[in-house]
């Protein structure tokens, strides 16, 4: 049931701005939970780049007395990736125009 209400809410925000081509929620595992514009990507995959940054940042900002990550954002020649960690052990990642 959850996890529904997930996908309805990510597809609600890829359709609310044609500059978002994808948006997911992952674990912290790894694992997509509910994810649209995926079509074409190894979810696996991509789950695993999404969680593996934040976890590693989260440490490199406790570990450097920033304070709690609050987001990441990674900045492509053609697309913006931003991940924000959900407080739940999840990270919403969105990636734009």
């Amino acid at each position: 049931m959850r996890h529904k209400m997930f996908t309805v809410l990510i597809t609600e925000l890829c359709d609310s701005s044609d500059e978002i081509q994808i948006a997911a929620l992952v674990d912290a595992d790894g694992s997509v939970l509910a994810g649209a514009g995926l079509t074409g990507l190894n979810e696996e995959q991509f789950g695993a780049m999404v969680s593996s940054p934040m976890a590693l940042g989260a440490l490199t900002a406790s570990n450097s007395s920033a304070g709690a990550l609050e987001y990441l954002l990674l900045e492509g020649a053609d697309a913006h990736l931003v991940l924000v960690g959900t407080g739940e052990d999840k990270v919403l990642a969105v990636r734009t125009a």
